[in-house]
């Protein structure tokens, strides 16, 4: 049992799409973007979206193969309804003030997410979320964490030596 990827990018390369093949007759996939699971299907193709600025890890296994350990550059905040809540503000604390982010109107469900940008590596960052609204209590919930994340792949610039031909990377 293996499994092979192609990615292919769409123009403008942020949107990509994967496909994948299985030696296996039936297979199941798991999709995997920055090592989180985003999937589980027996569709072996599946589409992706890259954020400016953002690196993008695809993996994906036709059995319950563990990958390695996750480093996403991405926070995740999930919450519960709020009785009398219109809407959620979020915020970011950013250079000692509270910056909105986002607004996400409540039309009913029960449980919001939101994920945040591209977060720096080795810095702590904090988020609150606000319930809004007419009849909200207007409380927050804060959230605060820590970033590790896979690295940034290093920015090399090709330069080809004019005398020797020789080509380097600085």
């Amino acid at each position: 049992m293996s499994t092979t990827l192609t990615l292919t990018p769409f123009p403008g390369g942020y949107d990509w799409q994967g496909v994948a093949t299985s030696t296996l007759a039936d297979p199941t996939y798991r999709w995997r973007k920055n090592g989180e699971l985003v999937a589980t299907t027996k569709c072996n193709v599946m589409m992706f979206h890259l954020d400016s600025g953002e690196d993008m890890e695809i993996s994906v296994f036709d059995d319950d193969t563990v990958p390695d350990e996750s480093f996403p550059s991405r926070d995740r905040f999930q919450w519960l309804h709020a009785d009398g809540a219109d809407y959620y503000e979020i915020s970011e604390y950013v250079d000692s003030a509270w910056v909105v982010t986002a607004v996400i109107r409540d039309i009913g469900q029960w449980i919001f997410a939101w994920q945040t940008r591209v977060l720096e590596d080795c810095v702590g960052h904090q988020f609150r979320i606000r319930s809004m609204g007419m009849y909200a209590d207007g409380s927050y919930k804060t959230f605060t964490s820590y970033m590790i994340r896979r690295p940034d792949h290093p920015q090399y610039t090709p330069v080809i030596d004019a005398d020797t031909g020789v080509l380097s990377f600085v």
